[in-house]
């Protein structure tokens, strides 16, 4: 098994804690090949760095460890992903040259300039970007809104080209918002975004690229805007073990919404259904799945600053992760950073990351209980 290779880089940065404040997202996944959990996020110094955690946490400068340029101050956007199928890991970054970039791992960190490498357009600033593997046919996607509002993807299939999926679909240009992600079961990608009447909008490819109005089809509120982090403030994931489709967003009512599909779109307002807080606009949504368990679990925080989530294990409940955990006396969350959710299902587990205010990076892991860990803490010891 491969392992993250660290030599004198955890040294250098412990020596230096104030490189790693987080600038803005925080992103974090699992590998599951050799079981460990990996959190990025872009430094003051406009480095991405990575805190791994192989039975116990280490931090690792990423963009040191490849040869990368700093990411661009302006877009503070981050993506990590693995790609379970050949062991490696992979995240994406916009530089100060508006290219989408790459730091790729595959027994040591190297660095890929995607743009120079398929002849893409810039992206636009102040945009958000997105990663996913497509395991069925060993493929890489990342995806981006280029200077021209359209939604681009980038692919990986031993070589990497560029499609213009708003041209292909012809589609409405994108206002604010980008997430994708893959359907196994069915070997179809996904990707949505907004649009300025704050309709939520599929891209979805099953042999070609078509365009769906989601809000349209569902009779869903519109969406509202978002706060600083435009990358989660639409988010999508799949239930493999229900072969079903699922996108949350906050709408104009305030409340936390789902759209889902077994066959045929539907609408949810979890809020309702749930009876939890109105969450707060400021942070992002994160949905994702536990396999292991068949569940469902959406991370908002509420407009009383807690981390809550949306659980559904046959129906829907509401938990306030903040005061099950006792985090609020810990740290309250930074406004100027993102939120992130994960499983590990090879140990059954779930984690939320977030940022404080005292610029620690902390997680609300959950094992059988939650509880919390300061994550910056752990690796200065």
């Amino acid at each position: 098994m491969k392992s993250v290779k660290r030599s004198k880089i955890d040294g250098e940065i412990l020596a230096n804690a104030s490189l790693v404040i987080p600038t803005g997202c925080i992103d974090g996944y699992a590998t599951a090949f050799n079981r460990q959990q990996h959190v990025n996020l872009i430094g003051s110094d406009l480095h991405v760095y990575e805190l791994l955690f192989d039975n116990q946490w280490h931090r690792n400068d990423l963009t040191q460890a490849a040869g990368a340029p700093v990411t661009d101050p302006a877009t503070i956007f981050i993506d990590g992903y693995a790609t379970a199928f050949d062991s490696q890991q992979h995240v994406n970054f916009i530089g100060t040259d508006s290219h989408v970039h790459e730091l790729l791992y595959d027994g040591a960190w190297h660095h890929n300039d995607l743009t120079q490498l398929t002849g893409a357009p810039a992206a636009a600033p102040q945009q958000p970007i997105d990663g996913y593997s497509t395991e069925f046919n060993r493929q890489q996607h990342v995806n981006f809104i280029g200077d021209d509002n359209h939604v681009h993807e980038l692919y990986y299939d031993n070589r990497w080209h560029h499609n213009d999926l708003t041209q292909q679909t012809e589609a409405p240009v994108v206002t604010l918002y980008l997430d994708g992600y893959a359907t196994e079961y069915n070997s179809q990608q996904h990707v949505n975004f907004v649009t300025d009447d704050g309709h939520v909008h599929e891209l979805f490819y099953d042999g070609s690229w078509h365009h769906n109005d989601l809000t349209q089809l569902t009779g869903a509120p519109a969406a509202a805007a978002a706060g600083l982090d435009a990358t989660s403030a639409v988010d999508g994931y799949a239930t493999e073990f229900n072969r079903q489709q699922h996108i949350n967003f906050i709408g104009t009512d305030n409340h936390v919404h789902e759209l889902w599909y077994d066959n045929r779109w539907h609408h949810n307002d979890l809020t309702q259904l749930t009876g939890a807080p109105a969450p707060s606009l400021i942070w992002p949504i994160v949905g994702y799945a536990t396999e292991f368990n068949s569940q469902q679990h959406v991370i908002f925080v509420g407009s009383e600053g807690h981390l809550n989530e949306l659980l559904y294990d046959g129906a829907w409940h509401h938990n306030d992760l903040t005061q099950l955990t006792g985090a609020a006396t810990a740290a309250a969350l930074d406004v100027r950073t993102s939120i992130d959710g994960y499983s590990t299902d090879f140990n059954r587990q779930q984690h939320i990351n977030f940022v404080g205010q005292d610029g620690h990076i902390y997680e609300l892991v959950y094992d059988s209980v939650w509880h919390y860990n300061d994550l910056t803490a752990l690796v200065q010891l």
